[in-house]
């Protein structure tokens, strides 16, 4: 896992720029990502300029450092990630004559791409962000994995193109410049996140999973999709228990190819569980983390059963105060999220790093196997209700003015969100999964800007990867796979894991997973309420090894459980008019008249934008 950075220009690069403050800034924000090495590549027409800083996992050997160029030295690649089929591709390659000097994956990449162009994407098993540049053609190409594990971001100005793998980096090229962007802030209070492609800087943007972005000195950026998530279930075919198996211990075992140490993650849920126990069968024997909370919540007994059962090694370490993990998230994060696990992600990460250089987990296996609560819901009451409820839909005229009342009682702000939810389906689905505020709420909170924010704002860059005709558990699965993971979990797991330089792998997410996840048939059994018999398969393989007991554990997320998380948000809450976000009027000084008494979700959303926003707003 890796940083990479790229300047690209209509007009020549000017002399000397890499040694420039600009770019050294940049360079010097990705080193946590790459803390092993370094290089920077100037193209010989003097259009491009590419950077990479390096964390080795595969080949650590100088024949592995980036960018890479080819043999005639006019196509060069920038490359974060990991392609697990890269030994299958290479001996494909190989069979058509091409030659190589190293034996790592970017490479491989970097060959795929002479012999067959943007064609090579649907090959790719992996995770990975890139870029190349052709310099006969003048020709930038980039793209991002069909799950978005990897992060990519652009701007463009003027005649120059910049590209970075995280805005705090960009920003370094760019000059910190940017405005923050009103959109962006209200969907943090509204949505506890920054769903791509939006940023929180005006003129930045994310490439979407699935995504590639092209540009030449000629043409202007072009961002398109190449990778769909399925939409149509498989009637034809059923997937045995016996053929999970196989494949699922195939997965497993490509993502443990590395020539380093690789650890695991693991909670005491079924997704971590049953990814170290492939693990063991595939022979390699992963140094297990996890963190021990306050209360009968904490999992960390159940890892560590489940380590024990395995002949594994297993570190514990007790959840730091939150105070300190606040900071570190301030640090590891360049766009601010309002759900607690980002402060347990920088806790493990930080565990794991100094350990090992990469670990495998559990994230994505709610998205491709359906273990989500909110998947299986049902009743009048259920969220997807809402769109169809009479009375929620009675208020849409007028909850607007409700809410945006600052003496408004807490039972109409609660109720507010449902009726945001009564819009559509998806409007439901953002409504039950990204608890925040109430678009007229987050408007008014932020009047310093006069910019429209509405419903139909929250929704926009959801609405088209709805499949109504899908049944409603896969239904919601695409959706959680295209809305809550990448705009959530995988910029929660790669900033929080990569500021310590540590690289997480996610089986879960492999592309060959996710297309029997989303196109089986429901089986009746995963729409028990509770979550009891979700993920069948995933549940089978690990009973069928370790007992019933195994998988008896209800489902809960990693988040934080401490006695006294509500009390040390209202604390934080007190010195919020010493900070730059009132200060400078991003927020009004009478934001807390919009939190119900009690509110922990509002409280941390304030906080922990008020927290990003300090080091990194004039």
């Amino acid at each position: 896992m890796c940083g990479i950075a790229g300047c690209f220009d209509t007009n020549c690069i000017p002399p000397g720029f890499e040694e420039s403050s600009a770019w050294l800034s940049c360079m010097n924000s990705l080193r946590k990502r790459g803390p092993d090495g370094e290089g920077t590549w100037g193209s010989p027409s003097k259009h491009a300029i590419l950077g990479h800083t390096r964390l080795a996992i595969v080949d650590p050997s100088p024949a592995g450092d980036q960018p890479m160029v080819s043999g005639n030295n006019q196509i060069s690649i920038t490359y974060n990630g990991e392609l697990y089929n890269a030994s299958k591709l290479r001996t494909e390659l190989e069979s058509d004559g091409y030659q190589f000097r190293s034996s790592c994956d970017t490479e491989v990449l970097l060959n795929a791409w002479i012999r067959w162009g943007r064609k090579m994407l649907p090959k790719l098993l992996g995770m990975y962000a890139f870029v190349i540049w052709d310099d006969q053609s003048k020709r930038l190409f980039g793209a991002v994995d069909h799950a978005g594990m990897k992060p990519l971001v652009w701007k463009q100005e003027h005649t120059r193109l910049m590209i970075a793998s995280d805005c705090d980096s960009l920003r370094a090229l760019s000059g910190a410049k940017e405005n923050l962007s009103s959109t962006a802030v209200r969907n943090v209070l509204t949505m506890s996140c920054c769903p791509p492609p939006m940023t929180m800087w005006e003129g930045i943007y994310k490439l979407p999973p699935g995504h590639c972005i092209e540009w030449s000195i000629s043409e202007p950026v072009r961002v398109t999709r190449y990778y769909s998530p399925p939409e149509l279930i498989n009637k034809a075919k059923r997937v045995t228990q016996e053929d999970f198996k196989e494949l699922w211990e195939q997965v497993v075992s490509d993502h443990m190819i590395a020539d380093v140490p690789v650890g695991a993650f693991l909670s005491g849920g079924i997704d971590s569980a049953a990814t170290v126990l492939a693990a063991t069968k595939a022979g390699t024997k992963p140094h297990c983390f996890t963190l021990e909370m306050e209360g009968d919540a904490s999992e960390h007994l159940d890892a560590q059963r489940v380590a024990h059962a395995l002949g594994l090694p297993i570190t514990i370490e007790k959840m730091s105060l939150l105070d300190h993990e606040l900071h570190a998230y301030c640090g590891a994060y360049d766009e601010p999220q309002s759900f607690s696990a980002l402060l347990t992600m920088v806790n493990i990460a930080r565990l794991g790093g100094s350990q090992v250089r990469s670990v495998i987990g559990g994230d994505g296996g709610d998205e491709t196997f359906g273990g989500y609560l909110w998947q299986r819901e049902h009743g009048p009451d259920a969220w997807q209700a809402w769109h169809d409820n009479a009375e929620l839909k009675s208020y849409q005229s007028r909850i607007n003015s409700m809410v945006e009342n600052p003496d408004a009682d807490d039972r109409t702000r609660v109720l507010a969100r449902k009726v945001m939810g009564s819009y559509s389906y998806v409007h439901g689905y953002l409504a039950r999964v990204f608890p925040g505020f109430h678009p007229a709420e987050a408007r008014v909170m932020s009047s310093s800007w006069d910019d429209p924010y509405t419903n139909e704002h929250v929704a926009e860059w959801l609405v088209n990867a709805d499949r109504p005709e899908l049944p409603h558990l896969r239904r919601v699965q695409r959706l959680d796979l295209v809305g809550f993971c990448p705009s959530s979990i995988l910029p929660k797991v790669d900033r929080g894991a990569m500021h310590y330089g540590l690289e997480i792998r996610s089986p879960m997410l492999d592309r060959r997973l996710i297309d029997i996840g989303l196109t089986q048939p429901v089986d009746p059994c995963e729409l028990i309420a509770d979550g009891s018999q979700s993920r069948p398969h995933l549940r089978s393989y690990l009973e069928s090894n370790m007992g019933t007991q195994s998988t008896k554990r209800p489902k809960q997320g990693f988040s934080v459980r401490t006695h006294d998380e509500l009390r040390f948000w209202r604390a934080r809450c007190e010195q919020l008019s010493e900070t730059k976000l009132i200060k400078q009027g991003v927020l009004n000084t009478n934001w807390a008249s919009y939190i119900p008494f009690g509110d922990m979700t509002r409280l941390r959303s304030i906080c922990m934008l008020a927290a990003w926003a300090e080091s990194r707003i004039a």
